[in-house]
């Protein structure tokens, strides 16, 4: 495990166990692709699992993996949020900077 996920696993579990009973969350990982971890999940220890299959390689692409996220959310009903828990600064996106802060400002999620 590198030295970024020693820190970055252990925070993402103590985020997804402040949710309530019955929240849903998808969990996205990324590097120079975006791809899905856990769907809508509501079982903890499922998301859990899932965390702990994340590991570090590839390229860092932060704007993509932003657009993805908030595509993803859009569809759904209700309160919104995504965080990201990032590695490393933007290297491989396809997706410009500009174009991805401005899904973020015409998302009605919440992004940290």
């Amino acid at each position: 495990m590198t030295a970024s996920n020693t820190q970055v696993k252990p925070a993402v579990k103590q985020l997804l166990s402040k949710l309530r009973a019955g929240d849903a969350a998808t969990l996205l990982g990324f590097n120079d692709t975006t791809f899905v971890v856990a769907e809508r999940e509501k079982d903890s220890r499922t998301r859990e699992e899932a965390v702990d299959l994340l590991t570090s390689w590839g390229g860092t692409a932060l704007y993509d993996a932003t657009v993805r996220a908030l595509d993803l959310v859009s569809r759904e009903w209700g309160r919104k949020g995504v965080v990201i828990f990032s590695d490393g600064d933007d290297r491989t996106s396809l997706t410009r900077r500009d174009t991805a802060m401005a899904r973020v400002h015409a998302s009605d999620a919440m992004l940290y």
